[in-house]
């Protein structure tokens, strides 16, 4: 087999578009039909009882947000957010969803057949949301997880809102 066609090979089958952003040294990547915008992040107000992991609310065009942090939700140590921190706005069903991170890279076509799966080990619930990983040259592992199992893990004691949720009045709030 030549090289050409192991070139064309590496290009032949099905991708996942991934919008690739960062935690602390380690590269992930979350489907970008899943991903409504990308925002820098602003005020985020607290809420008292709020889970462990969710760092609080954010007003985006009159719709009350949660945000999740998600250096806690993965057990990494806690770090100041920087010009380069972004919340990823995730949508499920009319429900969303803002995952703090370090920084967001880029967006990215991945090969399904390179996005090798992982098995969960334990009853740890981070690793309900690694889908696999896949390697790449420049970036080394890329973590694929699955962002809608946020919305599954998080409690339903309202952290998490609807578009209607907020529209009309509480842009006073923030």
């Amino acid at each position: 087999m030549s090289i050409t066609n192991m070139d064309d090979q590496e290009y032949e089958g099905s991708y996942v578009r991934c919008v690739l952003f960062r935690l602390d040294t380690e590269s992930y990547g979350v489907n970008v039909q899943n991903v409504r915008e990308v925002l820098r992040v602003g005020e985020i107000r607290p809420v008292p009882g709020a889970p462990y992991d969710v760092l609080g609310v954010i007003n985006v065009r009159g719709v009350i947000v949660s945000v999740l942090d998600t250096r806690q939700y993965f057990k990494l140590s806690s770090s100041s957010l920087t010009d380069l921190s972004r919340i990823i706005i995730v949508e499920q069903q009319g429900q969303v969803l803002g995952l703090l991170v370090d920084e967001v890279k880029e967006v990215r076509d991945i090969q399904e057949g390179r996005i090798d799966a992982i098995s969960s080990v334990g009853d740890d619930s981070s690793n309900r949301m690694i889908q696999g990983v896949s390697h790449s040259v420049d970036e080394g592992v890329i973590i694929i997880i699955d962002s809608m199992k946020f919305f599954d893990s998080q409690p339903s004691g309202g952290f998490m809102a609807s578009p209607s949720v907020g529209a009309g009045g509480d842009d006073d709030l923030f």
